[in-house]
Formats: C-alpha cells, structure tokens, sequence
C-alpha cells in the first residue's frame, strides 16, 4: 500500500510523523485527542507495513522522492 491508499487525515498524520511532530502536537495541530492520534497511528502502521515512527517516516520520505521524479 502507498500513502495515496490512505485517507487524507491519515496522509497528514504520517506527513507530521516524518517532520518529527510528537504524538501530543499532531493532536493539538488536528484538534484531535492523544488516543484518537494512538489509533490513527496504529491503523497506518498496519495498512503501511510498518512498525513505528522510523519505518513511517522513512516510506513518507521515499514516496516525495518518487513523486518529485
């Protein structure tokens, strides 16, 4: 799965990751709650393959190289 697959809160959750916003400012900035943040986390980590913060924000930065091609 690419992050086109995701939906748009969850592109914007895994684009934050990548630029190293902590769980409690990706609530804040989205006007969400920390666990509502947890969970979103945990479904992209599954959909995406991946295991933490890491491997995320390490596929977010392959998928803006791609798409600069």
């Amino acid at each position: 799965m690419t992050l086109d697959e995701l939906s748009e809160r969850d592109r914007q959750v895994a684009h934050m990751v990548a630029q190293g916003y902590r769980q409690t400012a990706i609530a804040l900035a989205m006007g969400y709650s920390n666990g509502w943040v947890q969970w979103r986390l945990k479904t992209i980590y599954t959909r995406l393959g991946v295991k933490n913060r890491a491997q995320l924000a390490a596929l977010v930065g392959d998928e803006r190289k791609r798409v600069a091609r």
